[in-house]
């Protein structure tokens, strides 16, 4: 049957997560105690692997840690000062073989001698675990949806240990105890999409174009699901937070399109704003009510809650318009 692999792939998701959370919650510790002492923290990835780096850039400093930027690898070259003071890099990459990426750690390393690279990724002896100082590394095998989540919980772990290292445990120990919690709000909330996921596709058949609005807390899994939409479907995505969408991006809005909203409830005046313009509006959230998750995550994991359930509904829509999800090639993680 078309696309069971992927199902297979997307249903896998929390239990990648609790994976990841097991094999990584040492080595995490080793990683803060590479990145001890640092004040400023560039997070870097390019294509997918940049939605992780959203959620560490998020995490670090609401978790007492330093300051950060996420970047993408392409642009930090010509972002990154001539004498940046006191930095580090965190660099996220699925296959660790990225040009970009090799070459920002490259550009680092000559702009700051001793500046310590951590890495976080899907390929064991690959060119960026060599010349990282320290790597988190997660090889599940064959995947076509890539490693958002078990990335997401390296770049997370790494952050409660570094909470740890500068005497915020409290916070580390909360974010640590959202993780945990994290893999079984995201299957539950897989079980209870399966029964409104394809209606929700149908919104999509004939779309060329969609938006996707989303607050902070969501917009790495909003990155995600804009990525394998285009991907997977062809279907143009535009992610947007509540206030570009209210300030400019609602006019961009044609009659019929698709405009998901995640946590309605939270910014009130997208819903009405988008319908003004003939939006198909898509409310999913909490209590939904086109795709009512059931659960409510805390703030630094919303993204990975949300994710499996966002990749379900890309599944759903790749079928419907007549794809196989399966034909895509996946790639090793090994």
């Amino acid at each position: 049957m078309r696309g069971e692999e992927t199902r297979r792939e997307i249903i896998e998701q929390p239990e990648l997560m609790r994976r990841a959370f097991t094999i990584l919650s040492t080595p995490a510790k080793y990683a803060a105690e590479t990145l001890a002492g640092r004040s400023f923290i560039y997070a870097v990835g390019e294509g997918p692997s940049l939605h992780p780096a959203v959620l560490l850039r998020r995490a670090l400093p609401r978790s007492g840690g330093p300051q950060a930027v996420y970047l993408s690898a392409s642009e930090f070259p010509s972002w990154l000062p001539d004498r940046p003071k006191n930095p580090a890099m965190v660099a996220f990459s699925e296959i660790g073989e990225e040009r970009e990426i090799l070459e920002a750690v490259s550009v680092l390393r000559r702009r700051s001698e001793g500046a310590p690279v951590v890495s976080i990724l899907g390929a064991p002896g690959s060119s960026l675990h060599r010349i990282s100082d320290f790597a988190l590394v997660f090889a599940p095998g064959p995947r076509r949806m890539g490693l958002f989540s078990p990335m997401a919980v390296a770049g997370l772990l790494l952050v409660s240990e570094l909470s740890k290292l500068i005497g915020m445990s409290a916070r580390a120990f909360s974010l640590k105890g959202e993780l945990e919690s994290a893999p079984d709000m995201a299957s539950e909330a897989l079980q209870r999409a399966e029964n409104y996921v394809h209606v929700v596709a149908e919104s999509f058949n004939k779309a060329k174009s969609t938006f996707i609005v989303a607050e902070p807390p969501l917009l790495a899994a909003a990155m995600e699901f804009a990525f394998r939409l285009s991907v997977f479907s062809g279907i143009l995505v535009e992610v947007s937070s509540p206030t570009e969408f209210l300030a400019t991006k609602h006019r961009m809005v044609s009659e019929g399109t698709p405009v998901l909203v995640l946590e309605p409830e939270r910014s009130p005046e997208v819903v009405p704003a988008a319908e003004r313009y003939g939006a198909e509006v898509i409310e999913i959230g909490p209590s939904g009510p086109d795709l009512p998750l059931g659960v409510e995550p805390g703030r630094e994991v919303a993204s990975l809650v949300y994710a499996p359930t966002l990749l379900l509904l890309v599944l759903e829509v790749t079928l419907l318009r007549g794809l196989d999800p399966d034909e895509m090639e996946a790639i090793w993680y090994e």
